[in-house]
């Protein structure tokens, strides 16, 4: 292992055998794993950018906590160190996929709407969904996110 540290997570390792009996360290490491999974499996599906971005920093802290306690506890499975770090390298190509299952979303919902007037307003819901991650977000994924909120709202779907 590389021992990569993640300041900027600020991540609180899982408590360890000094602190807590071998078995409840077990315990809890083993929920942890389950979180972890479902975070990443949530990232790679859900079609809003709440969801996402939450779920996106709990997967990266529970994971970088069961990368220390590996000192503690045994775990089967995946590389939790290699797909960490892949989640984070990649973030934006995350950020990517998931702007494009938010457009398929509002693309069918826009389709259902009879007048301009609700689907621009539709097109217009497409863009505030992103504006609280804003600063998560790179640039080109800005202007990704700028180009199909213009097509909605040209109803070029």
């Amino acid at each position: 292992s590389n021992n990569k540290s993640y300041p900027e997570y600020g991540t609180t390792p899982l408590p360890t055998s000094d602190t807590m009996p071998a078995p409840l360290c077990k315990l809890n490491a083993q929920n942890f794993l389950k979180q972890y999974n479902d975070s990443i499996k949530i990232v790679g599906s859900t079609k809003k950018p709440l969801v996402f971005f939450y779920r996106y920093d709990f997967a990266v802290k529970r994971g970088i906590a069961l990368i220390y306690a590996r000192r503690y506890v045994r775990m089967s499975g995946d590389n939790i160190e290699k797909k960490t770090n892949q989640l984070i390298e990649h973030k934006q190509e995350f950020i990517r996929q998931m702007i494009d299952r938010v457009y398929e979303d509002y693309s069918e919902k826009i389709n259902k709407l009879k007048t301009q007037k609700a689907k621009v307003k539709k097109a217009d819901d497409f863009e505030l969904s992103f504006a609280p991650f804003i600063d998560e977000i790179s640039q080109e994924n800005i202007e990704y996110i700028n180009q199909i909120t213009e097509r909605l709202r040209q109803g070029v779907i």
